[in-house]
């Protein structure tokens, strides 16, 4: 029991991933950040790796960060809550944003953050999650089929397509 006070910032930060995760109820609710912050250290941590708030868009900067923290020791699971409770502070400030805005913000930053700390994503590949009207996923679905690819594929298919 003596180590629940220690756990405080980390279920918090569970909860709220947990909650942005859990779908469009949750985005309607007034946005706001855990009730306890991360503690000091692990925030002066984050802080090298992650200066300002444009470092948390670096797909370089947030692989060095979820390095940093788990060379510390520190556990997967901790290392996403503590970089999802370090920027729901920045999306907080971001007044250009309304309440549903900022709950989806934090929502893909703790989607790709899974990702990154889980080996999924790295500073080589970022994974965008763009949201498609249905009418839109029913014809990308076909497209994909008819070509012999994944939706996703098909996609990042024509996205390359274009860019070139």
């Amino acid at each position: 029991m003596a180590r629940l006070p220690h756990a405080f910032p980390v279920m918090t930060g569970t909860i709220l991933a947990l909650t942005l995760l859990a779908g469009p109820a949750a985005a309607q609710a007034a946005f706001s950040c855990p009730a306890a912050p991360l503690d000091d250290a692990r925030s002066a941590a984050i802080e090298k790796t992650l200066p300002s708030p444009q470092s948390f868009g670096d797909a370089g900067a947030l692989v060095t960060a979820v390095e940093s923290l788990s060379l510390q020791g520190v556990p997967s699971a901790v290392v996403v809550d503590n970089l999802v409770s370090a920027y729901c502070p920045v999306v907080a400030a971001e007044a250009s944003l309304d309440d549903a805005q900022k709950t989806q913000a934090v929502r893909s930053f703790a989607a790709r953050i899974t990702r990154v700390v889980y080996g999924v994503d790295s500073a080589e590949t970022i994974i965008l999650d763009v949201p498609f009207a249905p009418q839109t996923m029913d014809t990308i679905t076909a497209k994909a089929a008819e070509a012999g690819v994944t939706p996703q594929d098909w996609v990042r298919d024509i996205v390359e397509i274009a860019l070139d």
